[in-house]
């Protein structure tokens, strides 16, 4: 079982579906509630509810997750002469919650195939599938096939949306090219992601007067958001700090103490990452400059910058 001890708890979501294909006569019996044991959409409903919860129980490597929230639908599909379920599962975990979905949605079918098969035993349960699962590290993901894909395609992209954004990378080696600049390149990545404009990235020598000349430009050029990488550790040559609070008007000394609280790292709490807000409402970030950091502090970021910035 995979230990999931550092990982960051986050929202989670997940919606499976799936479908149970009936003879004309079984659809029939269903559409007007002629079976023997009545309508068995609510018996499958709370069956889902009862699998989702008891996940772990059927499949032995799942993680027990408290689960905040589980929706089931049965409908009736007279085209396709079938019975979709959806399933869909909310959590605030370390871990995703897509088995408990399509656990859900399994059973759900697997009641209703029990009630119909007194009429007709020529059933099948057919397209079980993952529909999408939201949070963790990769956000949204979604099924190749899912009916979704319009709904959810630019869902997440948006919480930055209209922030302009620059990014500078305070590194020797990088700015004399010994070395690839990839914690700056995830962060433009991460920043257009959620929809912000990157209006440029820089890479810089670890000097106080070129990190803050660099900062004061951007800002002049028109900049909400400013996040910087690199140049936060114990080194004489680390002055990313410096830098940032003497260009300061006011700290914000919370990022910086999200950010180490949630890291996986047990030397996360070395770093001297700080934040600070520049002149009239530019906030400046800096965060190490560590690839992995910078995976594990947008996580933090993502969730707190919309609102920073409002």
């Amino acid at each position: 079982m995979r230990d999931i001890t550092p990982k960051i708890p986050s929202k989670r979501e997940a919606l499976a579906s799936g479908k149970l294909f009936l003879s004309q006569q079984a659809f029939k019996a269903l559409k007007e509630s002629l079976l023997e044991k009545g309508n068995p959409f609510p018996m499958a409903e709370t069956a889902a509810i009862m699998a989702v919860k008891s996940t772990p129980l059927f499949i032995p490597l799942c993680h027990q997750i408290p689960i905040n929230s589980v929706e089931v639908l049965c409908e009736l599909d007279e085209e396709l002469r079938c019975v979709k379920v959806q399933c869909k599962v909310l959590a605030e975990a370390k871990t995703g919650v897509e088995m408990e979905a399509l656990t859900g949605v399994l059973t759900a079918l697997l009641v209703i195939y029990d009630l119909v098969k007194p009429v007709d035993s020529s059933l099948k349960i057919s397209d079980i599938k993952l529909e999408y699962k939201k949070g963790g590290k990769k956000g949204i993901w979604l099924h190749p096939e899912s009916s979704y894909k319009e709904e959810l395609a630019e869902e997440g992209k948006n919480l930055l949306s209209g922030i302009k954004a620059w990014v500078l990378t305070v590194s020797t080696s990088a700015a004399r090219g010994d070395r690839e600049d990839l914690s700056g390149d995830l962060i433009v990545s991460y920043l257009t992601n959620e929809g912000a404009s990157v209006l440029g990235k820089k890479i810089v020598v670890d000097e106080k007067e070129r990190i803050k000349e660099s900062i004061l430009s951007f800002y002049e050029k028109g900049a909400d958001l400013i996040i910087l990488t690199g140049g936060t550790g114990f080194s004489k040559d680390d002055l990313t700090p410096e830098a940032l609070k003497e260009l300061s008007i006011r700290e914000a000394p919370g990022l910086g103490e999200a950010l180490r609280r949630f890291s996986s790292s047990p030397y996360s709490y070395l770093s001297r990452a700080v934040s600070g807000i520049l002149k009239e409402s530019c906030i400046v970030i800096s965060l190490p400059g560590n690839p992995n950091s910078i995976k594990e502090g947008w996580q933090v970021l993502r969730k707190l910058l919309p609102h920073a910035l409002e």
